[in-house]
């Protein structure tokens, strides 16, 4: 009926296998038969399943004839692409693109690997439409009956399912994925319901294709076991978890000396071991790996060759750029779930399986230090697909082994292992993991990790971030929770994404930023040298959304410095003058589809900030670099925030945006704040930007540009009905780049303002060349900056998406560059 819709989805191949599923309110498809001989006879259609049409035309029976076929979505993306260069990176021989999809008709995976270089009769940096490998056909194969690779390959064998390194937690350390090294709660977890338990199904999940239901209904299983589910793919659907590549650890200068400028006396544990400088040397050459979450249940790292010292690509024997699997992490929280006994849909091996959530976060990577050396470092959570945190060392993946899995598993914890100091039944507070966390330095002079306690947790009004901190001396993990005020209202809370600042540049963290469901931004500081001490601010929360919209994502936040130039042109940053603190972010929520309903996203309407942290005078105390502050508590209001407006246009096939340039008349004003166009002292502590999209909003991470400009990938959800002829379109979004400080955007810049003119893109036309602040890509995740290096095209920088249905070609942005009297934001990337 209308209110509860069911489509079915019908499919037979050219030699005649049937293929039916069906999906109830726009929920994930749920298979009734997969490729099945349609003159074999497979048994009884499931109990609940009723299959027929009318040929009424509806009315007050609500009962509809087939009117219409719509074709089923192809692959998708909400993913971010992932390159193999680091920071303000030029292109070298050999930059690649990694690239992650999900096919929602069968939920399925591909992650691809493709060639950016310079094109040079476009004279533009141009994306390679040849795909260099993909892990999907690596770990499937390619023949007949799967069709050719994305490569173009027609025969390949698959990965050997034997000999894949893959790896778990026991619950208490780390274990091959073997069913020999399972513990026994592992394997009744594995096995529950079956008449005998056995290791089919972990060796299906290891890829073994051997016990898959065939086209007759037969699987040569022994008597009493279930067939498993036939699979398109083994490589499982790729959704949110976006492509984390690990090359060689480059990630800081070799000045960096790891002095803590707030505490300039205290002794950095680093200047007693092995020097970064000789990390650097030593892992070079090592192989590159790229990581990526799968709804199949594991943290899979692919390798993609190696770096020489210049950047340049190397594909030999010895570092191969093929997309050949060299790990697999299935979190020992995942080997509880995957076997659902109890509902054949969300059962992962089952032939009725419709679609589960796994490892469906992004990990994040970093280099820490402790017991003398440097390591690097892998961290994730399951985002939808549940609660725990995992790390694994991958300083060298020649070490991955299952004959030594404690060497790459350093530990995981869930709500009934993780345990605080200072803070009882810390687990309560720990929800599914969304979020990526981030690898820190800490004034106590410790590395960690930092995370949202994310949602849904036991405690489900807590909203607070876990700190993790590794003991400089024995690697010891030790686990601190610090949590926010109760508020009163709905209780559903939690943080998927907090933010660091580092005021002084030295690679320690300063402070923490997060905002969670309720539309809060808090504030934590971690200044002290005493992890004790560490705690929410007490002027937080910062600032609430209007109607409580929710802040899912991570935020881009600045310490914006004052530059002057050198004698040689060059920008340096003027420490006398104070800094202004900047919490830039937007609103909105996606919550990934069930079994009966699609993915759904917040209402209302949703905006893009920017706020100042007034908060400062602690800070102040502390340090020789000022900032910016007020004594008295604020309050900060929609009213204390200067409106900037987006115009949306069309100039031949091209949609762009442009963005007014409205002064922020700050409380407190300083130089370069467009004080002459204000009154002294002004009213205002920031701005806001309504999107003005239906139903646009922001679920994807904003990112610093390289020369200090706000870009985020705008959502606008699209609008489909199942009972609605029309094939969906995908999803749509806007590039948008703004100055982090104003929230102005650079194509018409106003005299007196701050900014530069000529706006951040631009869009050619037959009558002339239009600014813009804005263009729509479509695109998906955090977008990407590389530079040609080429004279031809001036060395321009371009910026790189993804989109649902591929890459967007290269854009060329146009930099503004430093000046003296500008503003410098902290853009390191990691």
């Amino acid at each position: 009926n209308d209110a509860n819709p069911i489509t079915y989805q019908l499919k037979i191949t050219q030699d005649g296998l049937l293929s039916l599923s069906f999906s109830f309110n726009g929920g994930t498809w749920q298979p009734v038969i997969t490729g099945q001989d349609v003159t074999a006879s497979n048994g009884a259609l499931p109990t609940y399943f009723r299959f027929g049409f009318a040929g009424s035309t509806g009315g007050s029976t609500n009962i509809h004839e087939v009117m219409c076929f719509k074709a089923a979505p192809g692959e998708t993306s909400q993913s971010s692409g992932g390159v193999n260069v680091f920071e303000d990176p030029t292109i070298k021989y050999g930059t690649q693109l990694f690239l992650a999809y999900y096919l929602p008709s069968n939920w399925t995976g591909q992650l691809t690997a493709q060639t950016v270089g310079f094109d040079t009769t476009k004279n533009a940096v141009a994306i390679s439409s040849t795909i260099n490998w993909d892990a999907r056909c690596v770990l499937t194969g390619v023949n007949t009956g799967t069709g050719p690779c994305s490569t173009g390959v027609t025969s390949m064998t698959a990965e050997a399912p034997a000999s894949r390194t893959m790896l778990t937690w026991s619950g208490s350390a780390a274990i091959a994925f073997q069913w020999g090294s399972l513990t026994s709660a592992q394997k009744t977890a594995l096995d529950l319901g079956d008449a005998t338990a056995t290791s089919s199904r972990l060796s299906f999940l290891r890829g073994d294709r051997t016990n898959e239901i065939g086209s007759t209904g037969s699987c040569p299983q022994s008597p009493g076991l279930p067939c498993f589910r036939k699979r398109d793919s083994v490589l499982g659907d790729i959704v949110d978890s976006s492509p984390t590549w690990v090359g060689p650890p480059q990630t800081y200068t070799n000045s960096v000396t790891w002095i803590d400028k707030l505490y300039p006396s205290r002794t950095a544990p680093e200047s007693a071991g092995q020097r970064y400088t000789d990390f650097q040397t030593q892992k070079q050459g090592r192989l590159n790996v790229v990581y990526i979450g799968a709804n199949d249940g594991f943290l899979h790292g692919f390798r993609a060759g190696s770096l020489d010292t210049d950047g340049n690509l190397i594909n030999n024997t010895t570092t191969p750029n093929d997309g050949y699997e060299v790990l697999a992490y299935i979190p020992g929280a995942v080997v509880q779930t995957i076997h659902n006994s109890s509902n054949v849909e969300l059962d992962f091996a089952n032939t009725q399986y419709s679609h589960n959530w796994f490892v469906n976060a992004s990990p994040a990577a970093g280099d820490v230090f402790y017991a003398g050396v440097w390591h690097t470092w892998l961290v994730g959570g399951l985002g939808a697909g549940g609660a725990a945190v995992y790390a694994l060392d991958v300083t060298d993946p020649a070490n991955f082994s299952e004959t030594n899995p404690a060497s790459t598993v350093i530990g995981e914890w869930t709500p009934s292992t993780i345990t605080c100091v200072r803070v009882s039944n810390c687990g309560r507070n720990l929800g599914s993991t969304y979020g990526t966390p981030l690898i820190r330095r800490f004034h106590n002079g410790s590395w960690g990790v930092i995370f949202g306690n994310g949602y849904g947790s036991q405690n489900n009004s807590s909203a607070g971030v876990y700190i993790m901190l590794i003991d400089p001396t024995s690697g010891n993990r030790t686990f601190y929770y610090l949590a926010t005020p109760s508020l009163s209202g709905n209780p559903a809370n939690g943080i998927s994404s907090p933010a660091s600042l580092d005021i002084e540049f030295d690679h320690i963290v300063d402070y923490i930023y997060a905002g969670d469901l309720r539309g809060n931004i808090w504030r934590f500081d971690v200044t002290s040298t005493d992890p004790a001490n560490w705690a929410v601010s007490a002027s937080s929360p910062l600032f609430t959304t209007p109607a409580n919209a929710p802040v899912t994502t991570g935020m881009a936040v600045g310490a914006l410095h004052q530059v002057i130039l050198d004698s040689l042109g060059g920008p340096q940053i003027d420490w006398s003058q104070p800094v202004r603190v900047l919490v830039n972010f937007g609103t909105g929520r996606a919550i990934p589809p069930s079994l009966t309903a699609d993915a759904q996203y917040a209402s209302g309407t949703h905006y893009m900030f920017g706020i100042w942290d007034w908060d400062m005078n602690a800070w102040n105390a502390l340090s020789a670099i000022q900032a910016v502050s007020l004594t008295a508590p604020q309050s900060i209001t929609m009213s204390k925030l200067q409106v900037e407006t987006i115009t949306t246009a069309t100039a031949g096939t091209t949609t762009y945006r442009t963005i007014d340039h409205n002064p922020v008349c700050w409380v407190v004003p300083k130089p370069l704040d467009a004080s002459s166009l204000c009154p002294t002292p002004g009213t205002q502590f920031g701005w806001s930007m309504a999107l003005p999209g239906s139903g646009e909003q922001i679920i994807f991470n904003p990112v610093l540009s390289p020369d200090g400009q706000l870009v985020i990938n705008t959502f606008i959800p699209v609008a489909d009905s199942p009972l609605s002829c029309t094939a969906a379109a995908t999803s749509t979004g806007f590039s948008m780049a703004v100055q982090p400080d104003t929230g102005n955007g650079l194509s018409n810049d106003a005299s007196g303002q701050s900014g530069a003119s000529g706006g951040y893109f631009t869009v050619n036309t037959n009558t002339g060349n239009i600014p813009a602040d804005g263009l729509k890509l479509n695109g998906t995740g955090i977008p990407w900056f590389l530079s040609s290096g080429q004279k031809s095209d001036h060395n321009a920088t371009y910026l790189i998406t993804q989109t649902a249905n591929g890459p967007a070609p290269p854009v060329p942005i146009n930099d503004h560059t430093i000046v003296a009297g500008k503003r410098l934001n902290w853009i390191q990337r990691r």
